[in-house]
């Protein structure tokens, strides 16, 4: 048992003190290229919440899980630099600054893709479909797939009657054989899930970098 009476066990100050040196990281990245610093503080919260050694089953990783084979010319670096808080927040400000719109915009884009994630907003703003919004539905489909919470997964699994994990569920959601792939591709309820999800992070996340700007 760890110490109580407002003493941190040392795994939790290990922890906070990590998460110390990720806010200053993202911080001083924000100031270095003029980004607005608690966006930037959300971005880092939503992505990884501020862990630095995440890593995705896709093989993105750090604070704002970059993809490594997009920084392999960019030298002094390999792939395990991006698990360092400074050298992930320095990459990611650069690409960062260049995202346009509201903060929501740029969270979804960030996730998908800034064509992708255009093509969702274009979708999601009129009510429609990632079928009637994309060229590659099959790609976009997945991708937003994988990024569904189980809830969500399951309300779609439960529309269209699928049983079992989350990798069967997601494999026959996007089996091209399968009427499902094309029936969901042309349902806006895909979007809608996805997009409302996001929304969700982005208030969430506003509030919790809100109370640490003010602790910091």
């Amino acid at each position: 048992m760890g110490i109580t009476n407002d003493v941190m066990t040392a795994p939790l100050w290990e922890e906070e003190l990590g998460k110390s040196g990720s806010y200053k990281a993202i911080k001083d990245a924000a100031s270095l290229h003029n980004i607005d610093q608690k966006e930037f503080m959300q971005l880092a919260q939503i992505e990884s919440g501020f862990k630095t050694t995440v890593e995705s089953p896709t093989g993105y990783r750090g604070l704002f899980q970059l993809d490594p084979s997009n920084y392999r010319g960019s030298p002094p670096f390999n792939p395990p630099s991006l698990f360092d808080a400074k050298t992930n927040a320095e990459f990611a400000a650069k690409e960062y600054k260049d995202f346009g719109g509201d903060f929501l915009n740029k969270v979804i884009g960030w996730n998908q893709g800034k064509k992708g994630g255009q093509q969702i907003l274009n979708a999601y703003s009129v009510g429609g479909s990632i079928r009637a919004h994309s060229k590659e539905p099959w790609n976009r489909t997945k991708k937003i797939l994988n990024n569904l919470s189980d809830k969500s997964l399951n309300i779609i699994a439960d529309k269209y009657k699928i049983k079992g994990d989350r990798n069967q569920l997601i494999n026959v959601m996007i089996d091209k054989k399968l009427n499902t792939f094309r029936n969901l591709s042309d349902d806006p309820l895909l979007v809608n899930l996805y997009v409302g999800e996001q929304q969700g992070k982005v208030e969430s996340s506003g509030k919790e970098v809100d109370k640490i700007l003010k602790e910091t």
